[in-house]
């Protein structure tokens, strides 16, 4: 975060909120607070949190084109918020 702290604008994309199981390093994370410190620095910044479905397995090849669809539908929510964002 110390790297866009202090640009006019900053999107940040995380897979989960970092407090909400499933942990993916093992040791939650204080995004939000994170988040909070860039913006006390003058950026406004987007958060996008994936939230990925838990039942789909990366690791499992079969899984990919759920996951993939899943990301696709998502997008198509995400991208006006970027798209005015961004402007």
């Amino acid at each position: 975060m110390d790297v866009v702290a202090g640009s006019k604008r900053a999107i940040v994309i995380t897979i989960t909120d970092g407090l909400t199981p499933p942990f993916y390093t093992g040791v939650p994370h204080r995004h939000a607070d994170n988040i909070k410190l860039v913006e006390a620095t003058g950026t406004k910044v987007l958060w996008i949190i994936a939230n990925p479905p838990t039942d789909i397995s990366l690791l499992d090849p079969k899984q990919i084109q759920p996951a993939l669809h899943s990301g696709y539908e998502r997008a198509k929510t995400e991208a006006p918020k970027i798209k005015a964002f961004w402007a």
